[in-house]
């Protein structure tokens, strides 16, 4: 089928629908990514570690930039406070509590965009 230009315009290409899209996006790859390592170790699979260290290293992405963001301006926010608790819990080998750690910021943080994205 043929598009008009119109509709070619409204289209977005990968890149700026994943800009559009970044929570939702985010939010269920860290998501699926928990339920996945809680799976594995519930069938008492070793990869468990693995995953729930993607979990966490995933989730924390951006996390991460904003706390640098913040700490160069010298302020300390909530990003730069679970920082300091994702590593301190990576550090003591509790992937567990990181994964889930970000995975609850990560929903916290979609339910807030959404309800932004409501009012105004």
């Amino acid at each position: 089928l043929a598009r008009d230009g119109a509709d070619q315009a409204k289209m977005l290409t990968g890149t700026e629908w994943l800009r559009k899209h970044f929570q939702e996006t985010h939010a269920a790859t860290t998501v699926l990514l928990f339920l996945a390592a809680v799976v594995l170790q519930v069938g008492g699979r070793s990869e468990h570690r693995g995953v729930y260290f993607a979990a966490a290293g995933f989730g924390a992405l951006p996390i991460f930039r904003a706390a640098c963001r913040s700490l160069l301006h010298l302020q300390i926010d909530i990003s730069a406070l679970l920082s300091c608790v994702v590593l301190g819990a990576l550090a003591l080998g509790d992937l567990l509590e990181a994964a889930l750690l970000v995975t609850l910021f990560a929903l916290a943080e979609l339910v807030e965009h959404w309800a932004m994205a409501w009012i105004s």
